[in-house]
């Protein structure tokens, strides 16, 4: 069967990581809500994670995995799903700083690429060129080289 991909824009992306934000009780939007929204199912950029078996399941995984391994390095018990969604939050996610980051860096590549506004991809290469911080770790649990993939959606442009 054929997968149906619907175009999403990069206000889409942003709407959603703030929308998946909220439903994770977190506090800030921050790259990995954009990572996971832009390796969902309806996007450019899920063509392109595809490959290299970057699926939203495997991001998921991934930032788990990287959340207990960064809590136990700090010797933190992680929260069960349970008590992290009774924590009552009632307001929006507030921008983040790795979030911030990643979308001034994808509007940086649309604006060296000659392009008015930012692409999904554009916002994608910005999330993978961070060097430091979860998505950097989270990418390395998955085995998956952040330097190649970068250099595969170049080649692709």
């Amino acid at each position: 069967m054929h997968e149906v991909v619907a175009p999403m824009s990069t206000r889409d992306v942003a709407k959603q990581a703030r929308g998946l934000a909220s439903e994770l009780n977190a506090r800030t939007v921050e790259a990995e809500h954009l990572l996971l929204v832009l390796a969902g199912p309806c996007d450019e950029t899920a063509r392109i994670l595809k490959p290299v078996a970057l699926d939203r399941g495997r991001v998921e995984a991934a930032l788990r995995e990287e959340r207990q391994a960064s809590l136990a390095a700090a010797g933190v018990e992680p929260l069960t799903a349970e008590r992290a969604t009774r924590s009552g939050r009632t307001r929006a996610p507030q921008w983040g700083a790795s979030a911030k980051s990643a979308l001034k860096r994808g509007h940086e590549i649309a604006r060296r690429g000659g392009r008015a506004g930012e692409t999904p991809t554009d916002l994608l290469l910005g999330v993978l060129q961070a060097e430091l911080g979860t998505v950097p770790r989270a990418l390395a649990i998955t085995g998956a080289d952040r330097t190649a993939l970068i250099a595969h959606i170049g080649r692709r442009r």
